[in-house]
């Protein structure tokens, strides 16, 4: 008997963090547009001049891919998550993962992203030359 009581009380936790985290993503997310409104500038800059196209996408991710990596942005928790894997000659498999707080700007998380990319391209010359 005092195991269906527990199994209700997990049931019922889980339920209450499922309609938080909605309720979170409504108000930061959707009631912005979505994502793709949101971070219009962010994803722009992954897809334009990259070649990379949108391959999945709900109310609190998308998912962007080219043919050498894969970017997946999520939001979860009040943070912007940004998760970068992908491989390349020479250099191998890759991955950096950024995690900014709602409403950081975003030319300054592409300027971090364009750090590590630069860097990324200066270890593949070093390579390539040695």
């Amino acid at each position: 008997m005092w195991w269906i009581i527990v199994i209700g009380i997990i049931v019922f936790i889980i339920y209450r963090l499922t309609k938080e985290h909605d309720e979170y993503v409504d108000k930061h997310i959707t009631s912005f547009g979505g994502m793709r409104v949101k971070y219009k500038p962010l994803i722009d800059y992954l897809i334009e001049p990259q070649g990379a196209r949108i391959v999945k996408e709900a109310n609190e991710y998308i998912v962007i891919s080219s043919s050498c990596w894969t970017v997946n942005i999520n939001y979860s928790a009040g943070d912007l998550i940004i998760s970068l894997k992908g491989s390349m000659p020479l250099i191998g498999q890759f991955s950096k993962k950024w995690t900014y707080p709602s409403g950081y700007p975003q030319d300054k998380m592409i300027g971090e992203m364009e750090n590590y990319m630069t860097w990324l391209m200066e270890e593949y010359q070093r390579l390539s030359k040695g």
